[in-house]
């Protein structure tokens, strides 16, 4: 399957990017949804992404909850 992105997939740290730059523009966190339309992307890839994040421990996922996604520090 081809990339939407002329770059390619995103990133992890271009999603982690878009987090906290979503976070400091409106004061809470984005959707999935939101991040890939952000990053012009699929909901797999930022799922995928946000999953590494986790795993990395550069994120938390606050289960159960609407716009769960906290960086582990804002810089």
């Amino acid at each position: 399957m081809k990339a939407r992105r002329a770059t390619g997939a995103a990133r992890p740290d271009e999603v982690l990017q878009a987090i906290r730059s979503h976070i400091g523009n409106f004061g809470f966190a984005p959707t999935v949804r939101e991040l890939a339309s952000l990053l012009n992307c699929g909901h797999s890839t930022i799922q995928r992404a946000v999953a590494q994040l986790e795993k990395d421990r550069q994120i938390t996922i606050q289960k159960k909850t609407a716009r769960g996604i906290v960086p582990a520090k804002m810089v």
